[in-house]
């Protein structure tokens, strides 16, 4: 849900949804899904005119560990674009 609002511009549904699937992951005590989650909240955030940068940083971190690369692919160039300092 936190993407499909993403799409349609609802940034702050976006974010909403994005901040369940963070509390239900670490309810569950699972990172499924949790990289993909802080990346749907700070790209809502950014566009609210929020600093994001700790959410993108998250995100990064989590995904590098997952199986599935492709938010850490996504992510390995928005973080070097925005002069991120991960280590």
């Amino acid at each position: 849900m936190s993407d499909l609002s993403l799409k349609l511009d609802e940034n702050q549904k976006a974010m909403e949804y994005a901040n369940e699937g963070i509390f239900i992951a670490r309810k569950e005590q699972t990172l499924f899904k949790l990289d993909e989650m802080y990346c749907y909240l700070a790209e809502a955030g950014t566009r609210e005119g929020q600093k994001a940068d700790e959410d993108y940083i998250k995100a990064y971190v989590i995904s590098s560990v997952s199986e599935d690369k492709r938010v850490f692919e996504k992510l390995k160039s928005k973080v070097k674009d925005m002069h991120l300092n991960i280590f």
